[in-house]
């Protein structure tokens, strides 16, 4: 009799540390929401910041109509922002093909699986996926982006980037 009291008291403190575990993990509800800046852009074997070579790479996160958007700019002029994802390249936006995007304010989580189809039958297909979570502090956005290549059914290459944002000063 004894020992069945025991597992129900260390059954239920297992569930009251879990419970209060998993409130302490999440970031606090709307702490995504604000502009970042790509601070850290290395590959998955690390390496050098590559994020240093490029223009700024900004997020925008906000609320419009009870929905979360998100969008993306290079540079310093917010008004070039076009919604999340986009590849923009030569000053020209690549058209895309956007499979899944989920932003959850809520969970501090962001995700885009999405192709950049080739111009011609030759070309190469890219298939990116960006993963993004808000830090516990809700102070930086940490990432993957994992690129494939294929052409036709034939795969031709990937690699990992892994991200680093951190919020813009205001």
């Amino acid at each position: 009799m004894r020992s069945s009291a025991v597992r129900r008291f260390l059954l239920a403190s297992l569930l009251v540390l879990l419970a209060v575990g998993a409130h302490a993990e999440a970031p606090p509800e709307g702490a995504l929401l604000g502009r970042w800046v790509l601070a850290e852009q290395t590959y998955q074997k690390g390496g050098s910041n590559l994020a240093r070579r490029s223009p700024d790479l900004h997020l925008d996160v906000s609320v419009d109509l009870n929905l979360t958007e998100v969008k993306i700019w290079s540079g310093r002029d917010a008004r070039s922002a076009r919604p999340w994802p986009a590849v923009v390249a030569g000053g020209t936006a690549a058209q895309i093909e956007v499979l899944e995007k989920t932003v959850d304010d809520k969970t501090g989580k962001l995700r885009t699986h999405y192709l950049i189809h080739p111009p011609d039958e030759d070309g190469l297909t890219v298939d990116i996926l960006e993963v993004y979570t808000l830090a516990r502090d809700a102070e930086s956005l940490n990432g993957t982006v994992t690129v494939k290549l294929s052409r036709g059914d034939r795969p031709r290459g990937s690699y990992v980037l892994h991200r680093r944002f951190v919020r813009e000063p205001r």
